[in-house]
């Protein structure tokens, strides 16, 4: 059996991509809570 490749090759490599801020993980769980007054997009 072949093992085929996991993704989408159309995808570009994430660590080229100049257009978003990828954060580092904390060290430290956080808790976030959405509510119908937030807006449906930032």
């Amino acid at each position: 059996m072949k093992d085929k490749p996991i993704g989408n090759n159309d995808m570009p490599d994430m660590k080229q991509l100049e257009d978003r801020f990828i954060a580092n993980p904390t060290s430290e769980p956080f808790l976030v809570i959405k509510t119908n007054l937030d807006p449906k997009e930032p």
